[in-house]
Order: structure tokens, then sequence, then C-alpha cells
């Protein structure tokens, strides 16, 4: 099964979806991720005295060392600035739909329409993958699913209202081994070694990755995201 996710920034994978994504790839699904920036406007620019353009490429080689890590099949790097999303979410939407049809996935994966946690490039990535499955869901003649990653309610940062317990579409339950590559991708983002530090990600998710589905509510959760596919 071909899975691909659509980010935001780099680290976004890691910061809870490498969990899942580490236990596809070693369950032999070919996992792909399309990120939408180089995530060059970070703060922690200023302290490593690098101009946009440089944090931009050491972001990008950080993100291929990390999906190596995951075991991912395929990572591409886009170069929408980081922070105006919103103002390209229409190109944005052009490339999620060519990403779609040249991989052809059973499911896609992104942001919920709240980001998560607000963040506006978040939020607009949602909306252009949203917008971009739908348009090449409607050629398809096979089953294909979108999902939205989710945060538990016991594990989300200050602001962030997460999801309570059951009513997320998908549990999913990571291995300990996919806990150990999640953990390695986290560290090969060292330009955001100080972010990472600083909310610890995964320590309040305890393995767990939870997804809801578009159009696809479930009596129980499942605990697989390709199940029924």
């Amino acid at each position: 099964m071909r899975i691909l996710y659509v980010f935001a920034h780099p680290d976004d994978e890691s910061f809870g979806p490498g969990l899942a994504m580490a236990d596809q790839a070693a369950a032999g699904h070919e996992v792909y991720l399309l990120t939408l920036s180089s995530g060059e406007a970070s703060k922690e620019r200023a302290w490593l005295g690098l101009t946009r353009r440089e944090l931009a490429d050491v972001r990008r080689r950080e993100l291929h060392a990390a999906g190596r890590e995951l075991g991912l099949a395929g990572v591409r790097v886009m170069r929408f600035p980081d922070g105006r999303l919103r103002t390209y979410a229409g190109r944005a939407r052009r490339v999620i739909l060519s990403t779609l049809r040249a991989i052809r996935p059973q499911v896609a994966v992104g942001f919920p329409d709240d980001g998560i946690n607000g963040h506006p490039d978040h939020v607009y990535a949602h909306r252009a993958l949203r917008n971009a499955w739908l348009t090449w869901r409607a050629h398809q003649i096979h089953p294909v699913r979108l999902a939205y990653v989710q945060v538990p309610a016991d594990a989300a940062p200050p602001g962030v209202q997460g999801m309570a317990a059951g009513e997320a579409d998908v549990e999913h339950l990571a291995s300990s081994e996919a806990l150990l590559r999640c953990e390695q991708a986290l560290l090969c983002h060292r330009s955001q070694a100080a972010v990472i530090e600083a909310y610890r990600p995964l320590e309040g998710l305890r393995g767990r990755v939870w997804f809801s589905l578009e159009g696809e509510p479930q009596d129980a959760p499942l605990t697989d995201l390709s199940a029924g596919l």
C-alpha cells in the first residue's frame, strides 16, 4: 500500500506522525512525505546566525535524514515561503494534486482543519491537501482514504484542545522500534533542538498516533490506518 503524508514544515513529520510512519514502512508499505516549505522562517535562525536561504538548505538536509530514519520511500521538499503558505495555497494544491497522480496513494494524510495548533501554514496545508484529494478522488475506481493527524487531549500542548479518548477514527499504538526510529528522526532536526527540547513532543503521546477520517466515521476506532482498504 502507498501512503502519502503532506505537511507544512520540516520536523512536522517527527512531532508524532513519524511513530505511525515508521511502523507503516516497517510493515512493507511505501510511505512518502511531501513538505511544502523549507522552514526557513524558524525563530532559531537568529541564534544559529544563518540567512533564510542557508537555514532552508540545512532544514532540507535534516528532513531527508529524518526520512531515512523513518524508512520512507520518498521525501520531497517544496520551496513555498515559510509563514506565507496562504498566499501560495492555490499553487500548493496543484503540487499536491500532481503528487497524488504520480504516487497514486491509497491513503493521504495531513493536518486537521485547525492545523492542530492553529498555525496558518498548517491550516492552509490542510485546505490544499483536502481540495486536491477531493479532485483526485473523483477519478478513482478503487477505495482511497484521507486522514488527519490528531493529538490526544491528555497530550495536547497549551492552547491546543486535542481529541478526547474514543473520538478518533484510528488509534495507532506504535511499536517500540517505531518509537526509537521517531526519536532518531527528531534528533536529525538539529537546527530545531531547542524547540524539540522545550516541547518534548513524543513524551506525552506515549506511542499513540490518532487520526480522523474524511467521510468515514467509525463506530469503534480502527487500529491501522490502512484497515478496510
